[in-house]
């Protein structure tokens, strides 16, 4: 039980558009708490992608077939940009992104 709902539990799922941009959350217009995609790696080859559904309701769609056993990664980057810029943005994110693709470029 909690006193105020500032201290109440966010249920999983949680989000709110807040056209907020931040160190934390680099190019964001919401935030959200959704512990299992968040677990997901980054690729910029990635085999799913994140959509939402509802203001709420996020779902990972494989974007080519995966295969048993390979890892689901997504891009939090726009995979399309030159990899300057995809090592520029992942800044934000504390790590170098090792892909193939980012591979080419070392």
């Amino acid at each position: 039980n909690h006193d105020s709902e500032d201290e109440a539990a966010v249920p999983i799922g949680w989000s709110g558009h807040h056209g907020i941009t931040t160190k934390v959350f680099p190019g964001c217009v919401g935030s959200g708490l959704y512990p299992k995609v968040a677990m997901i790696n980054h690729s910029c080859v990635p085999n799913a992608s994140v959509d939402f559904l509802e203001s709420n309701v996020v779902v990972v769609v494989a974007t080519r077939n995966i295969r048993q056993g390979e890892e689901i990664l997504i891009s939090y980057v726009d995979v399309e940009e030159e990899y300057e810029k995809r090592k520029h943005n992942l800044n934000d994110y504390g790590f170098e992104c090792d892909c193939s693709k980012c591979r080419q470029h070392k």
